[in-house]
């Protein structure tokens, strides 16, 4: 085709920056009616676009090897069909308009834009196929797009763009949607990149081009210089090896730059890879020879000082192998496919090792598949980092290993690697001809480019609630005298006993001990009675030996919360013994959903109740010194026996540890994390202890008035432990764990100085609201006022909490406990030197709980003075 033919193309400018503007206002008109499309009729235009450049593949080959006087015909035709009909063989099927995809179990909804106006830089290596190819993924994602062909292959290339662009145009596509710059230079190429009208620049081409698309401050989807090693194991069918190894280093006279620029071969099969190359007629250089090709590639003979400095001679990119050993001053065959070349190393020494985009392959030895995968790795990272490499090789230990430490983000095995490379043909990468290599080769993309990277993504995202399940032990027995369903249980024959010295001195202990030698099948115990209140990892480290060396069927923990953690933890540990200690208590390894063997039976007893039904552990932090939970169902026990008369609490006791059960039920009801099934168990939970403890007040020490009430208390504490499980901590609980770890008791005495001013808070206008999923609106104040109807407490919505603070100062007052935090004998000075200490502690524990009102540093601050003080926090 003449340039005259070719002038009459829509886009004739002059090269020049009022000729590019042209071009891009064109494209921009065009980019606006292709939102008009829907994509039954860009498929339509993707097809037909396709199918006539499929027509003149031929044609185009003939034109691209006579402008460019490199490759073959008949390799040519081949890329020219790859570029037309597999390309589209992809794209047909995929979704580029509008809505593309719709996720029901995710509620993400996907549509597909156009990035904009695509500048195409092209190469003179693969000129008419690439511009097929990139013609047809800028139709398919509704994206224009203007070339800048190679000087060399304008044309040809022109001649491509033409034909694709004519067929769009009668399949519906709009004027304009395929142009190029009629006048190549460097000035047009760079005033077309730069342009503020182009969106995205794809560059196929060498490096410089490259490397200036990148710099123009838009997205640019571009290529690095590709030095693929194929490296043939001594495993490998060699006949299949070499058969590959040829057939892609003389595609094309060797341009595609994924081809082998050097065959690495195992000792053990050298000798016959190398017959096998001559039998298929390569042609294996000599030494003199060698040097030679050397000079004429590069300029440079191995070990010389030119060698820092060369450079490929362009003159011998695509020619045949007869043609450079003509050029060289040596012969071979006509019909040579390529000149193999021995070489000693892979370094700049041996110019030879580096990229040559010809029909010239360096071969280098490996003692074994370890100086293999080495010589493999030096040769992609001397020129071609991300690029490509080729493995031959039939064990799979030895290609991982390969494509693990070879850094090319292609690795091609058992196959040609040109063919393999570009994709769709001998495996299942993406089609394509722009081949990103990450950032090893210095680019955006380490895919195969296509359609996808040409698509502005929008992602419509559904509000999805938390997916929460309420979860409990298989089994819960609650109440008086349950204990003995222990004597009934399946437990096996070898139990291991978690427990503590106050748990045995108070004959909590005697009581299971005697319930299991009582049942008729004979059993043996492990007891291990030291489990520690603050216990860290090396008890747990010590512990796991113990118990590994007796291989249990159960473990039962008798006790109080530090027993049946550390019980969930020894359980886990005897059941997966390759799990680290410390990596587990860190929280940072994946741990089962369940554990069926060792069983895990708890028996709460002073306390412990929470800990027993939550699906989670806690252990005491080397660093901090506080509890931190680790969460997991792998630490919910398969039954729970909560024995009303294994916790004979004093009145006090009771009192106490009732006013933690309603503080926890409140918590729990109010939590961001709440669901019906723990609201049901916490409101009537806390109904229950609420009234309990009216009556608790009254009752005389060790009358069956207070043995009454304390059931009730344990009872309802219990249903408010198993809400607390499943939703979370809250504010009062963080500040009360704060205080006892700086000032020493248990958390559970500080709830009567903290809770009232915690009720004041959720009550209050939030300053600042907590984010999550599962938390519709804010409605902690009508959620207080649900509770004092459920409390017979009278109070209006927007008081509901001073009212609810009120009463609870009330009950409390009846205690006969330290209503402030100073009655503890904490004294100011110390109180308030660490009160920003206190805070901080307080808000990193918050960031774990499920209070629905988000507490401020200052916020904190201030309520631990008030409840120093005994005074009312003001929200």
């Amino acid at each position: 085709m003449s340039q005259k033919e070719l002038s009459a193309a829509p886009t004739e400018q002059a090269a020049d920056k009022t000729a590019i503007d042209a071009l891009v206002a064109n494209a921009q008109q065009a980019l606006a009616e292709f939102e008009n499309l829907d994509q039954r009729t860009v498929d339509i235009i993707v097809e037909t676009a396709a199918r006539k450049a499929r027509e003149a593949h031929a044609v185009l080959a003939a034109e691209a090897v006579t402008e460019t006087k490199r490759g073959n015909f008949e390799d040519k035709t081949v890329k020219n069909i790859f570029a037309s009909e597999v390309i589209a063989q992809d794209l047909e099927g995929q979704k580029t308009v509008g809505v593309i995809s719709r996720d029901e179990f995710s509620g993400i909804v996907e549509v597909a834009e156009p990035v904009g106006v695509v500048a195409g830089l092209t190469p003179v290596t693969n000129p008419t196929s690439t511009t097929i190819f990139k013609a047809l993924i800028c139709l398919k994602t509704r994206n224009p797009i203007i070339f800048a062909f190679h000087p060399f292959a304008q044309n040809c290339s022109a001649h491509a763009a033409k034909i694709v662009y004519e067929a769009a145009l009668e399949a519906g596509a709009p004027k304009g949607c395929v142009q190029w710059i009629t006048a190549p230079s460097m000035q047009a190429t760079t005033e077309l990149i730069n342009h503020p009208g182009v969106a995205v620049i794809l560059a196929t081409g060498g490096n410089a081009m490259v490397k200036s698309a990148y710099s123009c401050g838009k997205p640019a989807l571009g290529v690095g210089a590709g030095n693929c090693p194929a490296y043939i194991h001594e495993s490998a069918v060699v006949k299949n090896a070499v058969n590959d190894v040829t057939i892609s280093k003389s595609f094309d006279n060797g341009m595609i730059c994924a081809a082998e620029q050097a065959v690495i071969l195992d000792e053990a099969i050298a000798d016959q890879a190398l017959a096998e190359f001559q039998s298929l007629g390569c042609y294996l250089a000599n030494a003199e020879e060698k040097a030679k090709l050397e000079e004429l590639l590069f300029g440079a003979r191995a070990g010389s000082e030119e060698c820092k400095s060369a450079k490929l001679n362009a003159a011998i990119v695509g020619q045949k192998a007869s043609k450079i050993a003509e050029m060289a001053g040596f012969s071979v065959p006509e019909d040579t496919p390529a000149i193999l070349v021995p070489c000693s190393e892979v370094s700049y020494d041996e110019p030879l090792t580096r990229e040559k985009l010809s029909p010239i392959l360096a071969v280098l030895r490996a003692k074994n598949a370890a100086e293999g995968i080495d010589l493999s790795r030096q040769m992609v990272e001397q020129d071609g980092l991300g690029h490509s490499a080729a493995i031959h090789c039939r064990k799979w230990e030895v290609i991982d290993k390969f494509a693990t430490e070879v850094n090319a983000v292609r690795v091609i095995e058992n196959s040609p690697s040109a063919f393999g490379a570009i994709g769709g043909l001998y495996n299942a990468m993406v089609p394509s001809l722009t081949l990103g290599c990450g950032s090893y080769g210095h680019n955006s993309v380490s895919n195969n480019i296509s359609a996808v990277n040409l698509l502005n993504i929008k992602r419509l995202a559904r509000r999805n609630p938390v997916m929460m399940p309420f979860q409990v032990p298989n089994q819960i027995y609650l109440g008086s005298g349950y204990i003995r369903q222990l004597a009934n249980l399946e437990l096996g024959n070898k139990i291991t006993v978690i427990t503590n010295q106050r748990a045995a001195n108070s004959g909590q202990l005697d009581v299971v001990m005697q319930l299991l030698y009582a049942r008729s099948n004979k059993i043996s115990v492990q007891v291990i009675d030291d489990a520690e209140r603050h216990f860290r990892t090396q008890y747990l480290e010590k512990k796991v030996r113990e118990i590994a060396g007796y291989a249990p069927q159960t473990v039962i923990a008798v006790g109080e919360r530090s027993v049946i953690n550390a019980a969930k933890f020894l359980r886990l540990f005897a059941a997966c013994p390759e799990l680290s200690v410390k990596e587990v208590c860190a929280g940072h390894i994946a741990l089962p959903a369940h554990i069926n063997s060792p069983q895990l039976i708890c028996v709460p007893t002073i306390t412990g109740g929470r800990a027993s039904v939550a699906p989670s552990a806690a252990i005491t932090d080397v660093n901090t010194g506080f509890a931190r939970p680790v969460k997991s169902t792998a630490f919910l026990p398969q039954i729970v026996v909560m024995d009303t008369s294994l916790a004979p609490y004093s009145r006090k006791d009771t009192l106490r540890r009732g006013f933690q059960g309603v503080a926890c039920a409140i918590e729990a009801y109010t939590s961001t994390q709440a669901s019906e099934y723990t609201d049901s168990l916490a409101l009537h939970g806390l109904e229950n202890v609420y009234k309990a403890l009216s009556q608790v007040v009254s009752a005389a020490e060790e009358s069956q008035e207070l043995a009454d009430q304390r059931e009730k208390v344990i009872e309802g504490a219990f249903l408010i432990s198993t809400a607390q499980g499943n939703t979370a901590m809250g504010l009062a609980g963080s500040l009360t764990k704060t205080l006892a770890a700086a000032f020493g008791g248990s958390n559970q005495k500080y709830f009567p100085a903290v809770l009232p001013n915690v009720v004041r808070f959720l009550g209050g206008r939030p300053r600042k609201l907590v984010a999550s999923p599962n938390y519709l609106r804010f409605q902690a104040p009508q959620q207080l006022a649900e509770i004092c109807r459920r409390l017979g407490i009278e109070a209006r919505e927007e008081d509901a909490g001073a009212a609810l603070a009120q009463a609870l100062e009330n009950l409390v007052s009846t205690f006969g406990v330290p209503l402030k935090v100073q009655d503890f004998e904490i004294s100011e000075a110390d109180f308030l030197e660490q009160l920003p200490e206190l805070a901080q502690r307080t808000f990193d524990r918050e960031s774990y709980s499920g209070t629905p009102r988000k507490a401020t540093m200052a916020e904190i601050e201030n309520m631990l003075k008030a409840c120093y003080y005994g005074e009312e926090f003001v929200s």
